[in-house]
């Protein structure tokens, strides 16, 4: 159940024209407020309002995550002590408000809000973790496996984008320089929602899912070399040389937390044989028999003076 304020949006063009096909939507009573406009700047306003939940774009909502027994035991390999309790409380998905709705009442002027909205999701998250849905699971140690949220799945599945002729496609089918020029492609925002989507920088005709991979990262490191004034082949030893030391590392790290975890099993061990060897001396057992037999010739004379009494 969400707070009241998480179900309400400002009163935004782009927000009506995006909600316009999906009810139940809250809008901010602006007139109501405008009295506090001769006290603070609308900017103070905005913030405040987006503070208590109030937000200016679609919102990303937590759902349920729909992977599967097979998924799930597939993404952990076996290596798993502890699954449905887990899976129940901390796996979750991620969707976009309203965006199945909109999808199917799409036109260009659309098409250029929901690509806004993505880019100020992306901003404001810093980042392309918006895009993750995530999986947990334990074993010997919480662990965690990311995978696509299914608002990225949704966007990439369907003809949204429209091209510099006006034709509406899919991002799997558009390259950079054939989007429409109204679209933002320089900002970092951008370069990170080009890549989700799988927008290609120029076309690559029968190439593979994994050419086309190799093909971008190839082209990104022409990009780091151009921007260093370097060869790319220099670059590419620079890096491959940073991983495999961090490689190092944390096997190191692995190798040394394993022997500190056996030292300190060994010292428990250790600690616990003395600990047994003080207490149970061979003295310490003859002491514990003669006791035993001691009382229990007692037991044997007190039964012995009752029976003689009795008689």
């Amino acid at each position: 159940m969400r707070d009241l304020s998480h179900l309400i949006y400002f009163n935004t063009e782009p927000l009506k024209h995006y909600f316009s096909h999906y009810p139940n939507i809250y809008f901010l009573d602006s007139a109501f407020y405008a009295a506090l406009d001769h006290e603070f700047a609308q900017e103070t306003l905005n913030t405040f309002f987006k503070e208590l939940g109030i937000e200016d774009k679609a919102r990303r909502l937590k759902t349920q995550a729909t992977l599967s027994g097979q998924e799930r035991e597939a993404i952990h390999n076996g290596q798993c002590t502890y699954d449905y309790y887990h899976f129940s409380q901390y796996t979750y998905d991620y969707d976009l408000e309203g965006l199945n709705a909109f999808l199917v009442q799409l036109n260009f002027d659309k098409s250029q809000i929901l690509w806004q909205f993505l880019l100020k999701l992306i901003e404001d998250n810093l980042g392309e973790d918006i895009f993750k849905g995530q999986y947990n699971w334990f074993y010997r140690r919480e662990r965690y496996h990311y995978f696509d949220a299914q608002f990225l799945i949704t966007l990439r599945q369907t003809a949204w984008l429209y091209n510099g002729n006006g034709i509406c496609v899919k991002p799997a089918d558009m390259i950079v320089p054939e989007l429409a020029v109204d679209y933002e492609t320089e900002s970092y925002a951008a370069s990170i929602l080009i890549e989700k989507l799988n927008i290609q920088s120029e076309r690559l005709t029968g190439f593979s899912e994994e050419q086309r991979h190799k093909y971008a990262v190839g082209n990104e490191l022409f990009k780091l070399a151009a921007a260093a004034g370097t060869e790319p082949a220099a670059v590419f030893r620079k890096i491959k040389h940073f991983l495999s030391q961090t490689e190092k590392e944390h096997q190191n790290s692995s190798l040394n937390k394993a022997e500190i975890k056996q030292n300190e099993r060994n010292e428990h061990n250790n600690n616990h044989n003395n600990t047994t060897k003080r207490r149970l001396k061979p003295s310490h057992f003859s002491f514990i028999s003669c006791t035993f037999r001691f009382r229990s010739h007692l037991t044997i004379i007190k039964i012995n003076k009752c029976i003689n009494t009795s008689s």
